[in-house]
C-alpha cells in the first residue's frame, strides 16, 4: 500500500526550488535541481547511472525533457543565456510511464 502523503512529502523534499525562463527560440523551461542524499551513501560502482550519484538539474519544456550533471552550484543565478546553454549541454531523460496507485497504466492518446 502506499503511503500519499510520504510520497508528497519526499517530492518535496527532491524537487527544491525551481525556476522558469525563456530561451532564445521561445521555449519556456521549468528548471529543478534533483538532489537525494541517499544516493550519495552508495557505493559508485553499485549505481547504474554514477553521473547522477550527486543530483542533477532537471529542464522541462513542453516536448523536451533533459539532465545535466555535474552542474554549477551557481545556475540559480544565472542568466538565461546562460541556463541555456546548460539545456544544450545536458542529454535527453528518458520519458517513462508508471503505473497510477491502482496499478493501472494511463492511457496513451495516439
Amino acid at each position: 500500500m502506499y503511503d500519499i502523503d510520504g510520497v508528497h512529502s519526499h517530492l518535496h523534499y527532491l524537487y527544491r526550488h525551481g525556476m522558469v525562463f525563456t530561451d532564445s527560440n521561445g521555449v519556456e523551461w521549468l528548471v529543478t535541481e534533483i538532489s537525494d542524499p541517499a544516493l550519495r551513501s552508495i557505493p559508485t560502482e553499485r549505481l547504474r547511472m554514477p553521473e547522477f550519484k550527486s543530483g542533477w538539474l532537471l529542464f522541462q519544456s513542453q516536448h523536451q525533457k533533459k539532465r545535466l550533471a555535474p552542474y554549477p552550484d551557481d545556475w540559480r543565478e544565472m542568466e538565461p543565456a546562460d541556463l541555456e546553454r546548460l539545456v544544450a549541454k545536458a542529454k535527453p531523460a528518458p520519458t517513462t510511464i508508471h503505473p497510477s496507485l491502482t496499478g493501472e497504466f494511463p492511457k496513451l492518446d495516439r
